[in-house]
């Protein structure tokens, strides 16, 4: 993450909104989550807005994934709009549009309210995979390479996988190992089910807000997308939604497959997401918390 001082965040936000809005900042407020950026509110004369600063080497990708935004909000998905990206002293600066809501998180003893956001969110999911792409690739805007199969896409992820962990001297090289041979079976055995949509891939909590009865307000945080089978998403829903608000899970699925229908060889398809995210996950240890790391190989672990 690129820290920046208070000082400096009311630089870049002065820049950004004067620049996309016209407006003066009033005041800044550090915003004390996020990973991969860091997050400060702002306020101007007429409007809020989140700016996001993050590493430059990152710029390709989140261009990209602005690009998914705009997508996802032409298909009717409430998702903040970004009004200005750009590098700045080799930081990726964005200012997106603030939405007001309330974190998910605040649903843990609202089972109704998880009922419904579990409703609200597997209709919107279930809107944004109607949509099917030309590729499969880890970039909207094809900068990166796009495969005609998820075969061979998830091959060739597999490779970068693999070269990766012998470069950093990732931990649990065997479990790696078991971990990519598995993929890559599963991967010529759904290979045909499978077709390309877009994933948004971090559906956890932080990302969701929700209005006092629960229902969806908004899905934050459009960093990770990628053009991926739709089992794609269930990684962050199954390993972090579904355990911190176990009801939505069941409204989700029942609105999900409400549209899709029963997909075929659907746990298979879940089941490679699930490798496929976790021996990346190992693959990039030294730049993880520990314990994350610790989860992804212990359910490597239990999985093979």
């Amino acid at each position: 993450m690129d820290r920046v001082s208070e000082e400096r965040a009311r630089e870049l936000a002065a820049l950004s909104v004067t620049t996309s809005t016209g407006g003066d900042v009033l005041e800044v407020e550090e915003i004390l989550t996020g990973f991969g950026n860091h997050n400060w509110r702002v306020w101007s004369d007429t409007e809020s807005f989140v700016l996001k600063v993050g590493r430059g080497s990152r710029a390709e990708k989140w261009r990209a994934a602005a690009q998914v935004s705009d997508v996802a909000r032409q298909l009717g998905l409430c998702v903040p709009t970004c009004r200005f990206i750009d590098v700045i002293d080799g930081s990726v600066v964005r200012l997106f549009e603030w939405i007001e809501g309330r974190p998910a998180i605040a649903l843990a003893a609202d089972a109704e309210g998880q009922a419904r956001l579990g409703r609200s969110l597997g209709t919107a999911i279930a809107e944004l995979h109607c949509h099917a792409m030309d590729g499969f690739s880890s970039r909207f805007d094809h900068t990166a390479p796009t495969h005609p199969s998820w075969e061979r896409y998830v091959s060739a992820r597999l490779d970068g996988i693999v070269a990766r962990a012998l470069a950093e001297s990732a931990p649990h090289p065997s479990l790696i190992e078991a971990g990519v041979v598995a993929s890559r079976h599963l991967a010529n055995l759904v290979s045909e089910a499978a077709a390309p949509v877009i994933c948004h891939r971090d559906l956890h909590a932080p990302n969701l807000l929700v209005d006092d009865a629960g229902e969806l307000v908004a899905i934050l945080d459009w960093d990770m997308p990628e053009l991926w089978d739709q089992a794609g998403e269930w990684f962050k829903l199954e390993v972090k939604l579904f355990r911190d608000l176990p009801n939505v899970r069941a409204a989700f699925e029942r609105a999900y497959l409400a549209v899709h229908g029963a997909p075929p060889q659907w746990e298979e398809r879940k089941r490679l997401v699930h490798l496929l995210e976790d021996v990346n996950i190992l693959s990039n240890a030294a730049t993880l918390a520990d314990d994350f790391v610790a989860g992804a190989a212990q359910r490597l672990e239990s999985a093979l």
